[in-house]
């Protein structure tokens, strides 16, 4: 009898250690997708777009406004933005990594935020809808707190 038991616990040990290891590769082939998708989006971000640039320094200047600016610029800005908000909400749901978004983005991620932090205020208040771009002001915010702790 003792021995029928000792086989059992055996089995049911060797059992738990193989769904152990099942557990741990398809979680190990999660991650790998999970930042294979991180890295894709974030080639979209980093690209680089003369016109974006553009539309930025007319934002600095703080002439980037709904209604007072071409709808060329707008559909830049804003296609940039959603773009962004995208990121952001992906991150932000455990779509995407944040620990290599950060490491990829985050200084033109902050950057670029607080350039067209006017124009997205603007749209919010026009719209009458303060969850404008709200995943992308979140992200940037906590990027920005955590680079001011990293230079402590």
């Amino acid at each position: 009898m003792v021995i029928l038991d000792a086989i059992g616990l055996l089995a049911s040990l060797l059992t738990a250690a193989a769904v152990l290891l099942i557990a741990q590769e398809l979680a190990r082939g999660r991650l790998q997708r999970r930042l294979q998708m991180t890295l894709k989006a974030l080639e979209r971000h980093k690209e680089f777009n003369p016109e974006l640039e553009r539309v930025k320094a007319v934002s600095r200047a703080g002439e980037l406004r709904v209604g007072a600016t071409s709808e060329d610029e707008l559909f830049v800005a804003f296609s940039y933005l959603n773009g962004v908000e995208l990121l952001c909400l992906g991150i932000h749901k455990g779509f995407y990594d944040e620990a290599v978004a950060y490491e990829y983005v985050a200084g033109s991620l902050i950057q670029n935020f607080r350039i067209f932090q006017p124009l997205i205020g603007d749209l919010r208040e026009r719209s009458s809808n303060p969850r404008v771009y709200l995943q992308l002001e979140a992200v940037a915010r906590r990027w920005e707190e955590r680079r001011r702790r990293e230079m402590l």
